[in-house]
């Protein structure tokens, strides 16, 4: 049996792992996600061509317009007009690049009503950053106004950082909620895709292998169970030898990253990001790198493979009850919709992983796959509700294993016609096939 199941298994690792779109997407994958996180920030922060404009001051209480000039920077730039509304937007018209701020005599502190008149629509960060300043010269208005004195002003400005620590036996390690659901997310996403990639893949060589009549001479070298046990295997091998080469580079663009942070980082002053400043935000990516959890990847290498064999034996007895890839979105369905569940519900997890919902989903075994990721990343999950949660998960994976291993012996033989679940219980209690 073993014998037959390992040619069965090598047969789909090999011509899996030798296919272009499994190389690409494997080696591309990490590459996308480390330069979907790196490069953004990078630009932002590094990019000299940022947009500049010239805003007109009208302030015809003369209020906020000798503040504001002080605020100016290399990209907003306040000047106090002396001409009328009428004639600055005579002015501006042709001028792309400059723009009117009235403030009107009528201006009162309570409502904040003043117009901006420019010559095309700002962008949503200049913007911003006009109502920021604005903001604050009101602020400052309002305090004057109030009589409160430099030294009390002061007091009201302070910056507000909270640090997370967690008492431990053997000492204190600094925690961070979002890093925790950042993780959470990412985790349950993957195992979400993998579950209907591969499971998917088992189902499109079953049905394959079935329409190109090649079944009917593998099952007569090959016992039906022995079949179904080779291509789950060798398929999850594949997502393995993916999933390790992803971490392999995860691992070097630590080393990479922490090499680089050692190193001195020339950064032009113009762009408003200091050595200092640079460093910090590195230091923050190389403690979020540093501060995973090592038993994450194997609590995810376990419920990746459990969910993995679970759904994918139900995938296999799918592909057993169809002769062709268009029937199988139909039956399909009724395999993705468990999955789907526990992602629509992720919201609800990360916010509350300690939740009566989030213990039974974590719990079951056709949501526990994905559901105990998230609550594993974001919250410490009593070691009783985990062990729970796993031994369940392999009973489920033996019981309905054994439900789709019936349906599968029998289905692989039939051709010529759509099968129905009803169908495929009755196939569960033939005896002899």
């Amino acid at each position: 049996m073993f014998k037959n199941i390992g040619i069965v298994l090598q047969k789909e690792y090999l011509t899996r792992v030798r296919q272009k779109t499994f190389i690409i997407a494997t080696i591309l994958t990490p590459i996308g996600f480390i330069l979907l996180g790196v490069l953004p920030a990078l630009i932002t922060s590094w990019s000299s061509d940022s947009e500049k404009i010239t805003v007109w001051v009208i302030d015809e209480k003369n209020l906020l317009v000798s503040n504001l000039e002080s605020m100016n920077t290399s990209e907003i730039y306040y000047k106090s007009a002396n001409y009328s509304l009428a004639e600055g937007k005579n002015q501006i018209k042709n001028k792309e690049n400059e723009a009117i701020l009235v403030i009107p005599e009528s201006f009162d502190p309570k409502t904040l009503n003043v117009t901006l008149y420019s010559s095309k629509s700002l962008s949503i960060s200049l913007l911003g950053k006009i109502k920021s300043h604005l903001k604050n010269q009101i602020s400052e208005y309002k305090l004057n106004q109030a009589n409160i004195s430099k030294e009390q002003k002061e007091l009201l400005n302070f910056n507000l950082d909270v640090n997370t620590v967690k008492i431990l036996d053997e000492g204190e390690e600094k925690t961070s909620a979002i890093l925790a659901v950042g993780i959470g997310y990412i985790m349950a996403i993957l195992i979400y895709m993998f579950l209907l990639m591969y499971g998917s893949m088992v189902m499109r060589g079953v049905v394959e292998e079935k329409s190109n009549r090649i079944m009917e001479i593998i099952v007569s070298t090959v016992k039906p169970i022995e079949l179904m046990i080779g291509k789950i295997v060798g398929i999850a091998l594949v997502g393995l030898t993916q999933f390790s080469i992803w971490v392999i580079t995860i691992l070097l663009f630590n080393l990479i990253l922490s090499f680089f942070i050692s190193t001195e980082v020339t950064i032009n002053e113009q762009q408003g990001i200091t050595k200092s400043e640079m460093q910090n935000i590195m230091n923050e990516v190389y403690f979020a790198i540093n501060s995973f959890k090592i038993s994450l990847i194997f609590h995810f290498i376990f419920y990746f493979l459990g969910g993995y064999i679970l759904y994918g034996s139900l995938f296999a007895a799918i592909g057993a009850m169809i002769d062709n890839e268009s029937d199988a979105q139909q039956l399909s369905l009724m395999v993705i919709f468990p999955v789907l569940i526990p992602i629509l519900l992720i919201g609800n997890f990360i916010q509350n992983p300690n939740g009566s919902l989030a213990i039974f989903m974590s719990i079951f075994p056709l949501f526990s796959s994905i559901t105990m990721m998230i609550r594993l990343a974001a919250t410490d999950v009593p070691w009783f509700q985990l062990i729970l949660s796993q031994i369940l998960l392999i009973l489920g994976v033996i019981g309905l294993g054994w439900l789709s291993a019936r349906i599968f012996r029998v289905g692989i033989l039939l051709y010529g016609k759509k099968y129905s679940f009803k169908d495929a219980i009755k196939w569960v209690f033939y005896k002899n096939v």
